[in-house]
């Protein structure tokens, strides 16, 4: 029997579900106005653009109100309903998805009211919606009509008529959302900086302006131009030294600022060059304005980010950097002390004979134990009496504490065996380097030419603190070496197996300890 299928209707559709999950895709409040922002930003045309933001936490409300640009109508509203769709200015537009600040608006708050005015247009709209966030269907809202000037907000009411105007109120914000005027604003300065510059964007927060970056450049450098295509996509800007002393507040990651619109996309992309490894690198900034490239859906970088296209104009970019970063890395180096080239060489030694224990299946504190007896051809020290041991403990004392065995976490074996393994014949371990790097980064695992280093930054706080103990870069070379296996990405197996071999190490650094006062 044939089966009956002209029951069967086969047609896409949506639920508001989808919807749902879009609205929880944003970090944080600054993120869901970012998105905000690029709507007007993709609206303004040749126009300048001022936004007045305002965190109204007594009336939990966030308001995002823009003058200059297109604005909407009617016309234009209803397409801005429409999920998936949205007004296309250029084909340059930071949004290509159509639900952005729809999106965003869902995860501020439960309910919406957005008032527009069209560029041209005397008309005022508005549109409202108390459960934007969480209706379970798609709503039919009817036709539109104008509303009376004399209720609409004093911008609306102002705005010069070849000026569009947006004012978008969310209201009832989710319990939970950080209220934090200064992290916005310092996000608004970094993400539009360029536009600030310019002068083509005003942003304003509680009334307070947002500044943009201040990028203090050494100026016996100057501005390195940098002018690439590959294919479609081109690249333009500069790069220069950063005069980091100088900066007046915040912090500037090193690398290339990718831009899209004037937004920016990237902070600090490397093109695979490690720009945080050496000190004099850490000073390395540029700016590229992108065209060609299609960013992704929360505006954090482009979706052609694994393609070739991507590699090759990173390859083209760095060609065109290449005097820079040489002159960056031969004449602003910080000295690195000898005492600390002493430190990373002595812990390289010690880890080395850690892993070699470990691959020999010996156990390292009864490698220990031997080296202390004195004689190590003749195996462990017979165990001694209680009554021996209590005679010794009275009559002399070796300033050696010691340790109960640690043994091996669950699955530590299986992370300690691929650790091995590609280290040198599975006993050694890679150089370790103190550098002078950007102050955020703890250390890198730098692998060139097919050496493989341990970078470990004297300029992170925490070396500092401890003045470069020993103990601080053992640590932190495990720790570098660890975060190469996948099952020590969660923060509890990484502490086990961090610990288990910290232990092991101690012992090792203990008993040349032990070797330099006997030599002394």
């Amino acid at each position: 029997m044939e089966e009956v299928t002209n029951q069967i209707n086969w047609r896409e559709s949506a639920s508001r579900r989808i919807i749902a999950a879009l609205c929880s895709s944003y970090s944080s409040i600054s993120h869901a106005v970012c998105e905000l922002v690029d709507n007007s930003v993709d609206a303004m045309g040749d126009q300048e653009c001022v936004i007045n933001i305002l965190l109204d936490k007594p009336g939990n409300r966030i308001v995002v109100e823009s003058v200059g640009g297109q604005g909407m109508g009617a016309a234009e509203i209803s397409t801005w309903l429409n999920w998936g769709e949205g007004a296309h200015y250029t084909a340059n537009d930071i949004g290509h998805y159509g639900q952005g600040g729809k999106s965003a608006c869902g995860y501020l708050g439960d309910s919406l009211r957005l008032w527009s005015k069209l560029a041209g247009k005397p008309d005022i709209w508005m549109f409202e919606d108390m459960n934007w966030r969480n209706r379970a269907e798609f709503v039919d809202f009817g036709v539109p009509e104008p509303i009376g000037v004399n209720v609409a907000p004093g911008t609306l009411q102002r705005c010069p008529l070849n000026a569009g105007c947006v004012r978008i109120e969310v209201e009832d914000v989710i319990d939970g959302r950080q209220w934090r005027v200064d992290s916005l604003m310092r996000d608004l300065a970094t993400v539009y900086d360029r536009l600030l510059r310019f002068g083509e964007l005003t942003i304003i927060v509680n009334g307070m302006p947002v500044r943009p970056i201040d990028l203090p450049l050494d100026a016996s450098i100057g501005k390195v131009p940098i002018e690439v295509k590959v294919g479609d996509v081109t690249a333009k800007g500069w790069a220069a030294r950063l005069e980091r002393g100088k900066m007046k507040e915040g912090y500037v990651k090193a690398g290339f600022r990718l831009f899209a619109k004037g937004r920016m996309m990237v902070e600090n992309e490397s093109f695979g060059f490690n720009f945080a490894a050496k000190g004099s690198l850490n000073q390395f900034i540029a700016e590229l304005e992108i065209d060609g490239l299609t960013p992704n859906l929360n505006k954090s970088g482009f979706v052609e980010r694994d393609d070739q296209v991507f590699k090759d104009l990173g390859r083209a970019v760095l060609a065109q950097c290449s005097s820079l970063i040489k002159q960056l890395r031969e004449g602003h180096d910080e000295k690195i002390l000898g005492r600390e080239k002493k430190t990373a060489a002595k812990v390289r030694k010690q880890l080395k004979a850690v892993f070699k224990n470990l691959a020999e299946g010996i156990d390292e504190e009864e490698m220990g134990e031997e080296n202390l007896g004195g004689d190590g051809n003749k195996g462990r020290k017979a165990r001694e009496t209680k009554g021996d041991k209590t005679e010794r403990d009275e009559s002399e004392s070796t300033g050696r504490v010691n340790k109960p065995r640690t043994e091996a976490p669950d699955g530590a074996v299986g992370t300690l065996r691929r650790i091995l393994k590609r280290l040198k014949n599975g006993k050694d371990c890679p150089e370790i380097e103190i550098v002078a790097g950007s102050p955020e980064i703890r250390s890198a695992l730098v692998e060139e030419e097919g050496k493989v280093t341990i970078q470990v930054n004297k300029n992170f706080p925490g070396y500092a603190k401890v003045e470069g103990a020993e103990s601080y870069v053992a640590e932190t070379a495990l720790i570098e070496l660890l975060l190469r296996e996948e099952d020590c990405q969660l923060a509890p197996a990484l502490m086990e197996r961090l610990n288990f071999l910290f232990v092991r190490w101690s012992g090792v650094a203990a008993a040349d300890d032990q070797a330099d006062l006997g030599a002394g």
